[in-house]
C-alpha cells in the first residue's frame, strides 16, 4: 500500500483512493482471500518469461521468486483465456485450491493495474500509466 500512495494515489480522485483502500481491506476480511497454502512463486511469469521450443517448454528469469499465493502467477494467464490458463495450471503442478479463482477474479485481476501505474510512473511512462489507470477504472468502478 505504501508503494501505491506514494506512486500511484496522485493520480486517483478521492472516489478511486477510498476504493483501493476498500479493496485491500475486503482482501484481508475475506476468509477465502487469505487462506490458501504459501509456495515457491515465479513472482513475474508472463509471457515474457516462458520459452517454448520443438524441445520442450521452459521458464526463464526466477529473479523474482519468493514465498506467496500460487495464485499471484496466473492472474495474467487468466486473462489470456481459459483454455490457455487450464493448460497453464496443470502443466505448472500448482497448488490449486478451491478459492484460487476466486482470489483471480476478486482481487489479483484488479491489481494487476495498479503495479502497471506504479511501473509506468517509476519509468515515466504517461501511455502506460493512462492504459493502465483507464483498465483500473474500468474493473474496480464499473
Amino acid at each position: 500500500m505504501k508503494s501505491l500512495k506514494r506512486y500511484a494515489f496522485g493520480y486517483f480522485t478521492e472516489e478511486e483512493k477510498q476504493a483501493t483502500r476498500d479493496l485491500f481491506e475486503n482482501y484481508f476480511k475475506d476468509g477465502k482471500m487469505v487462506n490458501y497454502r504459501p509456495t515457491v512463486i515465479h513472482g513475474d511469469l508472463s509471457e515474457n518469461h516462458i520459452l517454448i521450443t520443438d524441445k520442450g517448454i521452459g521458464i526463464i528469469d526466477f529473479g523474482d521468486a519468493r514465498i506467496f499465493d500460487p495464485v499471484f502467477d496466473f492472474e495474467w494467464a487468466y486473462l489470456c483465456g481459459r483454455d490457455f490458463y487450464d493448460k497453464l495450471v496443470d502443466l505448472y503442478h500448482v497448488n490449486y485450491d478451491e478459492n484460487f479463482e476466486h482470489r483471480i477474479n476478486n482481487f489479483y485481476l484488479k491489481i494487476v493495474h495498479y503495479y502497471g501505474i506504479v511501473y509506468g510512473d517509476k519509468l515515466g511512462d504517461k501511455v502506460l500509466v493512462k492504459k493502465e489507470l483507464e483498465r483500473l477504472r474500468k474493473c474496480l468502478l464499473g
